[in-house]
């Protein structure tokens, strides 16, 4: 089975959704909060490399394990991750992806559904990579 006829089957349809997302690069990275000068956060050392690798934005994921994500213009990841390892920091992982503008959150029976249609395509050969705006914390653990 095709993508095509799987979303008719789900009762979908075909939209161009290119203006709900952006299209960003992202470095998971850790640095090693013994390294940092006296006084200085956590926060401040990832704003002031950031500022110098010229990366767009962070993202303070662990202050006690020192990981961060940095965004980018997906273009400059490589470049950008190269910088930033030569600077102490250890690249977990870097891609570019597409980040939804607005996020949604469906009630339990939908988001059920919808999990299922997913997996449905999954299962299609050749379709690489699925985006969507469905925000995926906070479900009940019977899920």
């Amino acid at each position: 089975m095709d993508a095509a006829s799987t979303v008719k089957k789900s009762g979908g349809e075909f939209v161009d959704v290119g203006h709900m997302f952006q299209d960003c690069g992202l470095i998971q990275s850790q640095y090693d909060t013994s390294k940092l000068l006296d006084g200085q956060s956590l926060e401040d050392r990832a704003v002031e490399d950031a500022i110098e690798i010229e990366a767009e934005d962070i993202q303070i994921v662990d202050i006690t394990t020192g990981y961060i994500n940095f965004f980018c213009n997906p273009v400059n990841v490589h470049s950008l991750s190269t910088k930033l390892s030569k600077i102490g920091y250890s690249i977990e992982n870097s891609e570019s992806l597409y980040a939804a503008n607005n996020v949604v959150t469906l009630p339990l029976d939908e988001r059920r559904a919808y999990d299922i249609f997913k997996e449905k395509l999954r299962n299609i050969p050749g379709l690489e990579e699925i985006y969507d705006n469905v925000a995926y914390d906070a479900l009940p653990s019977d899920m």
